[in-house]
């Protein structure tokens, strides 16, 4: 028993000092690429600091206490490398690419932006000015801005209601103090482990990683905070005010899934068909090709970003122009209630079913896709499945497993609907299309935003 206790004791403290190092030796490899995933992101800040997360990750490259930005930069550029650092929700993430040969010199830059950032205020403030610019340019995206109004409406007053980049009253907000105590808090051992694609060998690489991974602070790894998305009993529809524009969008948004989803592969097979696959998806075939509605339409279960532990969002988003859009959107919807009562047709699961095992196979042939793909089996211990496994996973669902799983994951009309147009332009374009339909069955205008308000 005491022998038992002793080697528990030891394995404790074993993983105490040993960071989490995925590794793919490739020796064809000219390049070393290295990962680095801190575990907090987007989701941990207050929603009056939304983009902090991703303003720390850009600021942490720009300068260290012994390399203004400048010489930092120049002696990336130098070696043959790139580095970047973004957030999701989940998480902040920092990529690095150099030519081999300086894959050495290339770990002395990273252990110093990691241990040794500067935080510098004066580069707080070009940043700053660089990400309102960007969100401000927000408003001349007719997509993007339903997609912001849809967050808004499915995850209000939480974290996730703000895109990662933040807003432009948040933004403004931010302070140097803000950004240290996000550093501070959550750049530690328990949040930080590594991915490496290389030609070179493993130990060598490994050794050096963990001698930087044990000069940051103790700490323990960050719960995952997990937010459901709100989802209405019946349609809501909130307008983007845009006057004179010739062109409208739209989206239509559920709750989705999350990447450990029983029922993950069948709705992807579901989707693929329906509106997931840009030209034979049937939204794209009948709205598009057949009626000439839109310019563009599709579906997707990735509108807040990859499949995570956190539940996301399936939208049906288009851009018609603007003399289509009540009717493209009409249509959308009765499509959406035949795939819902029907699922696909024999020949509509065949293609997809067909595709999705024969393009599987590509998600491995490179060293970095497969590395993504094992930070995915570390994150969410989800299983990477060969493709055999894969092949027989997606060939065992049929017609009746993809309708089950569209009717308890999915309903016919409760969606909640952002829509982009001239309100008055829209407004007759509602009278018209619905004249037919009794008043308390017809789709109303709920609220109306001008895209101003979205991005402050």
């Amino acid at each position: 028993m005491k022998s038992v206790f002793l080697f528990f004791i030891c394995s404790f403290a074993w993983a105490a000092v040993e960071p989490k190092i995925i590794y793919e030796q490739d020796s064809s490899l000219l390049n070393t690429t290295l990962q680095i995933i801190v575990t907090a992101g987007a989701a941990d800040d207050r929603l009056e600091h939304a983009g902090l997360a991703n303003m720390t990750a850009e600021l942490m490259l720009r300068g260290t206490k012994k390399r203004t930005r400048d010489k930092f930069q120049s002696e990336v550029e130098r070696m043959g490398a790139a580095l970047s650092g973004a957030a999701s929700h989940e998480m902040m993430h920092f990529t690095g690419a150099v030519i081999k040969e300086n894959t050495r010199k290339f770990l002395d830059l990273i252990e110093d932006f990691l241990l040794q950032p500067a935080l510098d205020t004066k580069e707080l403030e070009f940043l700053r000015t660089e990400t309102l610019a960007e969100i401000s340019n927000q408003k001349n995206s007719n997509t993007r801005l339903t997609g912001i109004a849809l967050r808004r409406e499915v995850f209000a007053g939480t974290p996730l209601e703000r895109p990662v980049i933040g807003c432009l009253s948040a933004v403004r907000s931010i302070k140097r103090e803000d950004v240290l105590r996000k550093y501070n808090n959550h750049i530690h051992r328990g949040n930080v482990f590594f991915a490496v694609s290389s030609a070179l060998p493993e130990g060598e690489i490994k050794k050096r990683l963990t001698a930087i991974w044990l000069k940051l602070p103790d700490g323990l790894r960050q719960t995952r905070k997990i937010i459901p998305p709100k989802i209405p009993a019946v349609p809501t529809i909130t307008l983007i005010h845009k006057p004179k524009t010739q062109a409208g969008a739209f989206m239509l948004g559920q709750a989705g899934m999350t990447i450990l989803d029983p029922d993950r592969y069948t709705l992807q097979v579901g989707n693929f068909s329906f509106g997931g696959e840009p030209l034979v998806s049937r939204l794209f075939r009948i709205v598009r090709g057949e009626l000439g509605y839109t310019y563009s339409i599709g579906s997707t279960y990735g509108l807040t970003g990859s499949l995570s532990g956190q539940k996301g969002v399936f939208a049906i988003h288009s851009t018609p122009s603007i003399e289509f859009t009540t009717k493209a959107m009409l249509k959308t919807l009765a499509l959406w209630g035949d795939y819902q009562r029907d699922g696909l047709t024999p020949a509509e699961m065949q293609l997809a079913t067909r595709s999705i095992v024969n393009s599987y196979p590509f998600e491995f042939d490179s060293a970095n896709k497969r590395l993504v793909q094992r930070i995915q089996e570390y994150l969410y211990n989800d299983p990477i499945l060969s493709p055999e496994e894969f092949g027989k996973k997606i060939n065992g669902i049929g017609s009746e497993v993809l309708k089950k799983a569209v009717h308890e994951h999915h309903t016919p009309k409760a969606f909640v609907i952002t829509l982009l147009a001239d309100e008055a332009v829209i407004k007759k374009q509602f009278e018209d299309e619905q004249s037919a339909v009794p008043v308390d069955h017809r789709l109303k205008i709920t609220k109306v935003m001008t895209p101003e308000q979205l991005v402050e």
